[in-house]
């Protein structure tokens, strides 16, 4: 399921004018805690973690979510396809 909302939030978000967003992958090499997805949308870093059914966020992730928070990030967490709806709907606002 969590796939299937990475998929759609990276899909929709790739479909604004002047974004782009990719997946990552957890490998070895990257920084513990990196969340799901980084983005950006007019200049603007933007990073999402995807939680879905009884999955939440680690410690190491509410670490990272505060990092970026601090850095001036647009983030979120995306638990369904609505929520990558009404992100959508603010990113267009902005």
């Amino acid at each position: 399921m969590a796939n299937a909302v990475q998929n759609y939030a990276i899909k929709e978000l790739n479909k604004l004018k002047n974004c782009k967003a990719i997946p990552i992958t957890v490998s070895i090499y990257m920084e513990r805690g990196t969340l799901d997805i980084i983005a950006c949308y007019k200049g603007r870093f933007l990073t999402f973690e995807v939680k879905t059914g009884s999955d939440t966020i680690s410690d190491i992730q509410k670490i990272r979510i505060n990092e970026w928070a601090e850095a001036g990030a647009l983030l979120g967490v995306l638990e369904c396809k609505k929520d990558v709806d009404n992100l959508i709907i603010q990113l267009l606002k902005f």
